[in-house]
């Protein structure tokens, strides 16, 4: 038994090592080159080069096709606005989820931070534009659409204030205060904005809740607010519950718009766009973080919203009736995007579970789940290359995923950096969604992370190095073969000496 441990001890390492290469493998990145074709559904009420609500429309799809007069090619860069890393508390998140627009020859990528800083990037480079602080947080995405020949970004800081920008220079516009300041009002928290026409008119929506602790004047309320884009003047304004809402959607229901909304109180509002007046709500068994998506080309016209009790429900957008639930391991706190793969649309979500699910948007009937190793908080971005559609998400295991659509299968992975902080609470900081572009036909994925850095990579740069590597499957199982091959080898060898 002695002279055999030395043996069992070399084994034992070489099983780890084998362990160790299988992990390195899974991690290798493989390559695609994806051609954009719009998804199918409701379509925004605006430009579809704008970006008007929190994942860029009704569908929550986040990505969009450019093509630019300078016909510039892109680069991969990773953005960081300061080399300063501010303190952590609990609730912090590093960067809103992004926006992109076209405006004028540039296309630009607008995102927010925890710094108080709204950030215009260049989506080619990488390099600042200009930046506007305010005096609070940032965590809404921003709003951009073309008002009167003029592109404007539209976003809330937690100092309780509204904000129009102009989007080329970042000079400030208007600027709408919600709630007057008192030492006992708290940091509010505001949705992302929706811009739609309205009689004509552009209009911007925003919900916020917003607490006073006051004995004198005790406040806590949810409001959504409709404002005129040009002015910043009010049209509407109505409460509709008292606790944090989602960003909400906006779609044209027979030809009316409707505004859907959700709240952690477990509601799903439906509001008129033209009134503000409450016209359903529907009450799930849990808290509602994840923002609603619809699909008003089905029939009947439906909505998608997650919930904390595990469930993403399936609404009818006319009245909130039920049309079916699907029932995930843990919270949908993920907001759904809605893609139509060979005729048939499909809704794309993840889960605390720490997967990405893939349900049949008429039945909601599995077609696959992806597992992660991490709660999946972020929203998916969903694009599609005229033969698979790829979906592009983040996870709580600190990797961004992207996946085809169709089967659930993995392309390749990246952990683009480390956590800015040295600790952290669970869930915060990696809210964070990606969204998609082409620029100039060559296809490019934003992602914010919490390592402080704005990530850009380049789906295009793969087309020539797809002939000479092969693809994440073939590179993992090679790695796991000549690691299995080389093992056996090895104990062989000791087997033989340990005979002689």
């Amino acid at each position: 038994m002695t002279n055999r441990a030395p043996f069992i001890l070399l084994l034992s390492l070489l099983l780890l090592l084998s362990t160790s290469l299988v992990m390195q493998a899974s991690s290798l990145p493989g390559h695609l080159v994806p051609i954009f074709s719009a998804p199918t559904g409701s379509e925004p009420l605006t430009h579809p080069d704008d970006w008007v609500s929190f994942r860029g429309g009704p569908s929550n799809a986040a990505s969009r096709i450019f093509e630019t007069a300078t016909r510039q090619k892109p680069t991969e860069w990773s953005f960081k606005p300061s080399p300063w890393t501010w303190a952590y508390r609990p609730g912090t998140g590093v960067w809103s989820s992004p926006s992109i627009a076209r405006v004028g020859e540039r296309v630009i990528l607008f995102v927010g931070s925890y710094d108080n800083n709204l950030y215009a990037v260049d989506a080619f480079s990488g390099g600042e534009l200009w930046r506007f602080t305010t005096g609070g947080e940032i965590f809404s995405t921003p709003g951009v659409a073309n008002i009167n020949g003029k592109h404007t970004v539209f976003f809330g800081s937690a100092e309780r204030i509204l904000y129009a920008l102009d989007a080329e220079t970042g000079a400030k516009i208007w600027a709408y205060q919600l709630v007057d300041w008192r030492y006992t009002v708290g940091e509010s928290r505001i949705s992302s904005p929706a811009v739609f026409s309205l009689d004509g008119k552009e209009v911007v929506l925003f919900c916020w809740w917003v607490h006073d602790a006051s004995f004198a004047r005790p406040l806590e309320t949810t409001e959504a607010l409709l404002l005129d884009c040009e002015n910043g003047q009010r049209v509407w304004q109505t409460r509709f519950s008292k606790s944090p809402p989602s960003s909400p959607c906006i779609a044209a229901i027979d030809g009316q718009p409707r505004i859907f909304v959700s709240a952690r109180d477990g509601n799903t509002y439906c509001l008129d766009g033209k009134s503000g007046d409450l016209l359903w709500k529907h009450t799930s068994q849990g808290e509602v973080l994840s923002s609603p998506s619809c699909a008003a080309g089905l029939d009947p016209p439906l909505i998608f919203v997650g919930s904390r009790y595990g469930a993403l429900h399936a609404l009818d957008s006319r009245d909130g009736s039920p049309v079916w639930s699907f029932k995930a391991g843990h919270w949908i706190d993920s907001s759904p995007a809605i893609v139509e793969m060979a005729g048939e649309p499909y809704a794309l979500f993840g889960s605390h579970d720490q997967s990405v699910y893939c349900l049949n948007a008429r039945t909601g009937r599995l077609r696959w789940n992806f597992p992660t190793k991490g709660d999946v908080y972020s929203s998916p971005a969903v694009f599609e290359d005229g033969q698979r559609t790829l979906v592009a998400v983040a996870s709580g295991d600190d990797y961004l995923y992207l996946l085809d659509a169709w089967s659930g299968k993995e392309i390749w992975r990246d952990r683009p950096g480390r956590f800015l902080w040295g600790y952290r609470i669970v869930g915060d900081s990696i809210w964070s969604s990606p969204v998609a572009a082409r620029l100039n036909g060559q296809w490019m994925l934003f992602a914010p992370f919490y390592d402080g850095q704005v990530h850009a990579y380049s789906l295009g740069e793969a087309k020539e190095m797809a002939k000479h590597r092969s693809s994440y499957g073939e590179v993992m199982l090679l790695k796991i073969a000549s690691t299995i091959v080389g093992t056996l080898l090895v104990i062989g060898i000791l087997f033989r000496l340990g005979r002689q």
